[in-house]
């Protein structure tokens, strides 16, 4: 006797995440099937603890299926899920089939699952000899029961499908970051970026109804349920390191490795040594034009001289002499400061982006190992900065620029008829 297991093309992504997860290095390699005839629905369940992937789907009538729960080996249902998805090569996105297997019934067991591929080459006749794929079903695998009796077990929270995509659009706007924390308590966000800790106030408006961590695979599993949802809400919890995620059709729980370590670090204190409101476009204009001489994209140096709230980038204190006023306001310095950056990194930093802004904060900072840093933020108000820059302080060198600074003052003489911020 055959019947027929089907996964519907809308439905075939959020296997794709369930077969990525499968190792096979580990003893519960496959997928857990229960057909449950009393609830009228098909439960999936893959993975490996403590990463591990629910679905659920209703029995359609006149499905044949008979209750019945069996494993099927990781191996025949990671090739049959990449068998019926189609990789767009220029848009990089897949397309799907929907997944049809056809379940052999024996003796009160279903015994075997077979999948007939669609042919992805034909023979010179061009007659179709679709690859057939038949595997033996095996024993459930307890570790999966066991994490479905966890999640029926486990106390969640109960948040809104809508406040929960305000939260994910919000966090998207950090990217990229190590790990993210939303604090309901103190209303506030920590981010890790790069080996790099900050903390920021919430925007009021932003409802958080529980504390919640991620990292950018648990935010993207987020993201990719809540899209596949016709659910007015979802359910989370936090539990050490590791969040579940619940909505009627699936459940996923992820690990966040390092996230403890994460809640217990305090970020670096640093002192602002120059604090700037810059015209991005011109100091951008200025270092690509610097660049485009050769010895000096070789040389990779440049400095800015902070003095007298004006900003002056030039490429040295001897030689070829390649200098420029950068219009600024608000310049907060307790004295005169010169700073060495690479060009280079700016460029690497992508800051560009930051270009349609027009009005950039600049800070330097100094953390406790004196180590300097130029960061950007994209408003007076941001307290996590855009983009950060390491330079180093040439406070020993600042009279011979002071000299390159009249020099460029006597030369280009009166500089009023330019545009100030």
């Amino acid at each position: 006797m055959m019947t027929k297991l089907i996964i519907p093309t809308e439905q075939l992504e959020s296997f794709q995440a369930m077969a990525a997860i499968l190792d096979k290095k580990q003893r519960d390699y496959g997928v857990t099937v229960i057909i449950s005839l009393e609830q009228k629905s098909i439960t999936w369940i893959g993975g490996n603890a403590p990463n591990l992937n629910r679905m659920t789907q209703p029995l359609e009538k006149g499905h044949g299926l008979k209750q019945a729960t069996f494993a099927l080996a990781g191996d025949f249902f990671c090739q049959a899920i990449n068998s019926v998805s189609r990789q767009d090569k220029k848009g990089g996105k897949h397309s799907f089939e929907p997944l049809v297997l056809t379940l052999d019934y024996k003796n009160g067991n279903y015994v075997s699952v077979t999948h007939v591929e669609t042919p992805r080459i034909l023979n010179a006749t061009n007659e179709t000899y679709p690859p057939l794929r038949k595997f033996e079903t095996l024993s459930v695998f307890t570790e999966h029961l066991d994490y479905l009796q966890a999640n029926e077990q486990r106390a969640c929270h109960s948040v809104s499908v809508a406040g929960m995509s305000q939260i994910c659009d919000f966090s998207d706007t950090h990217m990229p970051f190590d790990y993210l924390q939303l604090n309901a308590e103190t209303r506030d966000i920590k981010i890790q970026q790069a080996g790099e800790l900050k903390v920021q106030k919430l925007p009021d408006n932003l409802k958080l109804p529980i504390q919640l961590a991620f990292n950018p695979a648990t935010l993207d599993a987020l993201k990719r349920l809540l899209s596949n949802t016709n659910a007015a809400e979802i359910f989370l919890a936090m539990e050490g390191e590791s969040i579940t995620i619940s909505t009627p059709e699936q459940t996923v729980t992820k690990s966040i490795a390092g996230l403890n370590d994460f809640y217990n670090r305090t970020p670096e204190k640093t002192v602002a040594e120059a604090t700037l409101i810059v015209d991005i476009t011109c100091l951008k204009a200025e270092i690509d034009a610097q660049r485009r001489y050769r010895e000096e994209k070789k040389k990779n140096e440049c400095y800015m001289l902070f003095h007298n709230n004006q900003l002056l980038i030039f490429n040295g204190m001897t030689g070829n002499n390649l200098s420029r006023m950068v219009f600024v306001k608000d310049l907060r310095i307790d004295e005169t400061r010169l700073y060495r950056f690479r060009p280079k990194d700016v460029i690497d930093a992508k800051i560009a982006n930051m270009l349609s802004l027009k009005q950039v904060k600049l800070v330097i900072t100094k953390n406790s190992k004196g180590e300097c840093h130029m960061e950007f933020y994209s408003s007076a108000q941001e307290s996590v900065s855009y983009i950060k820059i390491p330079v180093e302080s040439e406070d020993g060198s600042i009279e011979a620029a002071m000299e390159v600074k009249q020099d460029y003052l006597e030369r280009a003489k009166d500089d009023s008829h330019q545009p100030m911020l």
